[in-house]
Formats: structure tokens, sequence, C-alpha cells
């Protein structure tokens, strides 16, 4: 296994063209202004999803916490009920 990966390893930096990869080089010159605006729309919300990710934690945690005081209060105002009934 460790023979193909150091394969691979000197493939890769012997002919550089195989991992044309990086959007922004436009070192290939195959890119497209619509695949250069995808790169950067994509990256854009790969770097937001961690904020997004944290924002639904914190939603759901104040939504449980909202519901937990809710039926807590609910359940101390209620009158306590008599076993005798007045006439």
């Amino acid at each position: 296994m460790r023979r193909y990966i150091f394969l691979l390893v000197v493939l890769f930096a012997t002919v550089p063209f195989i991992a044309d990869a990086c959007p922004l080089c436009q070192g290939g010159g195959g890119y497209s202004q619509a695949t250069l605006a995808s790169y950067k729309i994509i990256t854009g919300f790969l770097a937001s999803l961690p904020m997004i990710m944290g924002g639904g934690i914190f939603w759901w945690i104040h939504k449980k916490k909202k519901n937990l005081e809710k039926t807590y209060y609910s359940d101390a105002l209620q009158k306590p009920k008599s076993d005798r009934q007045i006439n």
C-alpha cells in the first residue's frame, strides 16, 4: 500500500496537469466564468456552513428550553384538584 501512495505522489509531482484542481489558478485554461462563479459560490456556502450549523443547534436548544419552561409553568400554575366537592 505504501508503494502505491509513493507512486501516486511521484506521479502527481512529475506530471502536474493530472492534479489540476485549483479553481483560481486558471492554469488549465479550460475554466469559464460560470465555473469560476460556481467555485466561489460553493466556497462561500461551505465557509458559512459551520455558522449555520451552530445557529441551528442554538435554535434547537432554545426551542427545547422554551417547551420545558412552558410545561413547567403550566403545571405549576394549575390549581390543585380537591378530592372533596363542596355543595
